[in-house]
């Protein structure tokens, strides 16, 4: 049986440290006693920490949308570790959240057509498949914590560090994002890019902000109207939608300081997030497999 866990180790960098395992119990009962099982484990500074970066695809005009927005969201909240939420409002019919080139986006579905309810996890493409869970028919939130625990278990690309620039005065956002590149990835080649976008959670729904699919249809969660939010919705992004190709130091570090942005009126900033995370899919790298054939 394989069981995830974390291990706390020393703090050096270099050092090859030994742990000892005993098995006490199985399914409850008294283990038959064994040797202890050793292992060892080495100390590289490139042990990032792995977060979920879930990219759900919706628009204000999809009828099944929020059926699944609602077992997504509650799923988010029974899991206990960090996540990257972010909504594209692409693949169906634009809307007021839409931005300008967001649209470039739908090269991650291959060449199948997208559509809307969608979810993608870690900008991974899957082979074989359009996503990974796709459809408004899961009226349950195991998919969605199974995927999320999937992705924490692999191996981080890189060390992202987010500090905002907050100028109160002039009413303006900005921010500075850092870290480091996992020095095997670089070293075999293969370029990294980064998202970086301003985040708004928490918006009611209104006329302006309306949503379709709204509606108490036989099995609807009977909380649905009353607890939909527009979620993930970007205010802001300063990369590319697809990323911005990252440039590395000797010590394959990055920091990118992004101009300030005017505060628009409508945005609730108590609501709001910079929410950023670096990947190897982009849509312009040229000579590589088709995409719905990489393996990220």
């Amino acid at each position: 049986r394989n069981i995830p866990m974390e291990i706390h180790t020393g703090s050096e960098v270099g050092v090859n440290q030994w742990i000892q395992m005993t098995v006490s119990k199985i399914n409850g009962k008294e283990a038959q006693e064994a040797r202890p099982g050793i292992t060892h484990h080495y100390i590289t500074k490139d042990a990032f920490q792995r977060i979920s970066v879930v990219e759900e695809y919706t628009s204000q005009n999809c009828q099944t949308c929020p059926f699944m927005i609602y077992y997504i969201d509650k799923a988010m909240h029974e899991y206990d570790k960090e996540l990257v939420y972010i909504t594209h409002h692409v693949g169906f019919v634009p809307d007021l959240f839409t931005k300008p080139g967001e649209n470039d986006l739908v090269y991650l579905f291959g060449e199948e057509a997208t559509f809307n309810p969608a979810v993608m996890y870690d900008r991974r493409i899957m082979p074989g498949k359009v996503t990974p869970i796709n459809g408004a028919s899961v009226a349950e939130t195991t998919p969605y914590t199974d995927a999320f625990n999937l992705v924490t278990q692999m191996l981080a690309m890189a060390e992202v560090n987010i500090e905002v620039n907050h100028d109160k005065d002039n009413g303006k956002i900005g921010c500075t994002v850092s870290g480091r590149v996992n020095s095997e990835l670089v070293a075999s080649g293969i370029n990294s890019y980064i998202t970086v976008c301003l985040v708004e959670d928490n918006i009611p729904v209104s006329d302006k902000y309306f949503q379709k699919g709204l509606v108490e249809e036989e099995g609807a969660p009977e909380d649905l109207i009353e607890s939909f939010r527009h979620n993930g919705v970007k205010r802001h992004v300063f990369t590319a939608h697809t990323g911005d190709l990252l440039t590395l130091g000797d010590n394959n570090d990055y920091s990118i300081t992004y101009d300030a942005v005017d505060i628009e009126s409508e945005w609730n900033l108590d609501n709001c997030r910079i929410a950023a995370f670096v990947h190897k899919v982009d849509k312009h790298r040229n000579g590589l497999p088709k995409p719905d054939r990489l393996k990220v």
